[in-house]
């Protein structure tokens, strides 16, 4: 003899039995002897959000802690800058040589500069800047500087902070320049 239905409260023992029903059912079926399925690289997540990245050392030729492309004005968001720098040619002996990049000062006359990086890889010490005006130039070599990359020469010097060039070209006139776009 089995009791169907009896109402203790508001709940009735025959709902209760429903539910012991159900939730024994789903406990079995959890416990299946059939593996669980492997997952496919299609379940995997596409991308790692909680991954830290850090830039691959080959985007820091002039080793200042900072993206070259920071430096010029080129960051480009499709580039994976984890990854190493891709070359189209490897570079002669342990010299790199970047650009010409050219500026475009905030002048009256919108001067305008070239600047041609030669950076040694064995030694950032090395490193030199050929930056050129009005068909004249002038190498300047590689300075500390608290941020971004600084250069100086004779009667010349060459600051870049976050895509902002201040360029000193005679003893008393400094230009505030920009990468030409």
């Amino acid at each position: 003899m089995s009791i169907r239905s009896i109402s203790i409260g508001t709940v009735s023992i025959g709902a209760m039995n429903t539910l012991a029903c159900i939730s024994l059912t789903l406990l079995l079926a959890g416990c299946s002897k059939e593996p669980a399925p492997t997952p496919t690289p299609q379940d995997a997540p596409l991308i790692d959000y909680t991954a830290k990245k850090t830039m691959h050392p080959s985007w820091d030729a002039n080793q200042d802690g900072m993206n070259d492309c920071e430096d010029d004005g080129t960051c480009d968001d499709s580039v994976d800058y984890t990854q190493p720098r891709p070359s189209a040619a490897a570079p002669a002996a342990d010299n790199a040589q970047r650009g010409p990049f050219r500026f475009v000062c905030t002048d009256a006359a919108q001067s305008e500069f070239t600047a041609l990086f030669h950076n040694d890889l064995n030694d950032p010490a090395n490193n030199r800047l050929h930056l050129s005006h009005q068909g004249e130039t002038r190498e300047l070599t590689a300075v500390p500087a608290a941020s971004g990359s600084k250069y100086e020469g004779s009667n010349a010097s060459f600051w870049e902070h976050q895509g902002e060039a201040s360029i000193q070209w005679q003893p008393d006139t400094t230009h505030q320049c920009a990468p030409a776009r």
